[in-house]
């Protein structure tokens, strides 16, 4: 009997393909969420107001606010303040249904309130209703000062 010269193994790649592709998949969502945890507290709460249904303006510079701490479920808690052009305010008073469930409840307040440490004045309107998942937000606009206001919570 003759012997046949060994051939070398040949690696099977189907069967490294997919914890390969695995591996890449999950390292590419890292660091996108590398990417946007180190960006500036700005954008952060810029993404956020869209959760009120609207958009804060490319041009707004006085943004302000912060934003809690995010546990493993994805819970946290912001709130921020901007202000707007004079002619911008008439946009932000029409509440979008879809966002909020009963925005008839946007009326501006009697006395001066709070919200997270903001001082609202009178004639303010004010807005605070759970969210249709597991946050509660509150929203406000003062039309005299030109100035938007938003606050979450999620639990």
């Amino acid at each position: 009997m003759t012997e046949e010269p060994s051939s070398p193994k040949k690696t099977r790649w189907g069967c490294l393909a997919i914890p390969i592709i695995v591996t890449l998949l999950f390292a590419v969502a890292r660091l996108h969420d590398i990417h946007y945890e180190n960006q500036p507290l700005e954008v952060h709460l810029r993404d956020i107001f869209k959760e009120s249904g609207f958009k804060v303006p490319e041009d707004t510079t006085d943004l302000t606010g912060d934003k809690g701490f995010v546990d493993f479920q994805g819970d946290f808690t912001a709130r921020l303040t901007f202000t707007v052009k004079p002619e911008e305010v008439a946009a932000f008073m029409s509440l979008n249904p879809k966002v909020w469930s009963n925005p008839g409840s946007f009326q501006p307040i009697k006395e001066k309130s709070w919200l997270s440490g903001y001082g609202l004045a009178p004639g303010t309107y004010v807005i605070d209703e759970a969210g249709p998942r597991d946050y509660w937000c509150k929203y406000a606009v003062d039309p005299k000062a030109c100035r938007i206001y938003f606050e979450r919570s999620s639990w």
